[in-house]
């Protein structure tokens, strides 16, 4: 599995796009490999592009092992937007699935589209520096 990882100003202030063939340690690469680089703060605005990325090979118990890494580090991984982009069936079903074992356990705002325009959408209305202020 490969990643690249784009940072950037405005959100996304993360951009993870992957590739290739789904394996549980390649996400908790691309994972680990975003939240240690000196960029990154917990809590900022993440788009993880899935477009290009076979889900076929992945198992439940891949999807259970990713949540559960996820889990262990909510505190680098912070409280933030994150808008995953699942085009296939497969792919969106998987991230549910993630989802569902993460409830309650993680503080990272999680949210699955099959449209990266839908993603980017969200994710700019949902990011902290866009949303609009108390009105007084």
């Amino acid at each position: 599995m490969e990643h690249v990882i784009r940072f950037r100003d405005s959100p996304p202030q993360v951009e993870v796009v992957t590739s290739g063939p789904a394996d549980a340690a390649g996400f908790r690469a691309f994972i680990e490999a975003m939240f240690v680089d000196p960029r990154y703060r917990p809590g900022i605005a993440i788009l993880l592009d899935h477009s290009e990325l076979d889900m076929r090979p992945l198992s439940p118990g891949d999807v259970r092992a990713v949540a559960d890494f996820v889990a262990e580090h909510d505190a680098e991984i912070g409280a933030g937007p994150c808008a995953a982009v699942q085009p296939t069936t497969l792919g969106f079903g998987f991230a549910r699935m993630r989802e569902l074992y993460n409830d309650g356990k993680v503080s990272l705002r999680l949210r699955v589209f099959r449209e990266r325009d839908e993603a980017l959408a969200w994710l700019v209305s949902e990011a902290p520096e866009t949303r609009p202020g108390p009105t007084g």
